[in-house]
């Protein structure tokens, strides 16, 4: 049949063999007649016929054509049903169908065996880059060692200053310090804690605003 396939839209172009009384069919073989505005079911799709007798670039497209394009089946699969392929056809009738509908799907009442975490809109952990986050804990350990671990929740305005704390962080780096002096650790892992810090205090009044 040869790699002659293509869709345009949702109009798909296709040689529909009307007669072939130079070729001897088979027993029981049928040839396939299509005519405008038909409409007919084709394996899982139902397709109509939209004009018929046209010239579509000189290329040959038979129904098997199609859904090998569409549904990358093997265009043997379609040979029973449809009669010759167009590779053996004699005589050719150019003919334009399109899809009317997509096939239904058959309603079930059994539960699905498995459930989409994705789709659930559950948290993803595993995208999280633990690697970078390490610069993060290492943030986290440098101030406990040196303040106590967990201290930095005790804070008076705390907000503000972790806030204020994030925005030197962030100008030490644009002036091209990209480490921290005392800790030896990136300014952006100093940014990201602190940014971290104001998000836990945030938590932590939006919890005492329900406990209230």
């Amino acid at each position: 049949m040869g790699d002659s396939r293509g869709i345009l839209g949702n109009v798909h172009y296709c040689y529909i063999q009307i007669d072939l009384p130079r070729i001897k069919k088979k027993k029981g073989e049928e040839i396939m007649e299509r005519k405008i505005g038909e409409e007919f079911q084709f394996d899982d799709a139902k397709l109509e016929v939209v004009k018929a007798h046209v010239d579509v670039y000189g290329n040959s497209y038979c129904e098997g054509c199609y859904f090998l394009h569409s549904n990358s089946k093997c265009c043997s699969a379609f040979k029973e049903k449809i009669g010759y392929c167009s590779e053996k056809r004699i005589d050719k009738i150019p003919v334009i169908f399109k899809k009317v509908d997509a096939p239904e799907q058959p309603a079930t009442d059994e539960p699905k065996s498995f459930k989409n975490d994705r789709e659930d809109g559950k948290p993803m952990w595993e995208l999280l880059p633990l690697p970078d986050l390490e610069d993060v804990v290492k943030v986290y350990t440098f101030g406990a060692q040196k303040y106590g671990p967990n201290t930095w929740r005790e804070l008076e305005n705390a907000m503000d200053r972790y806030k204020a704390a994030m925005l030197r962080h962030l100008v030490s780096f644009d002036k091209g310090e990209e480490f921290d002096e005392e800790s030896g650790l990136p300014a952006l892992a100093h940014m990201a804690w602190n940014a971290l810090a104001m998000l836990a205090v945030w938590h932590d009044k939006q919890n005492y605003k329900k406990e209230k």
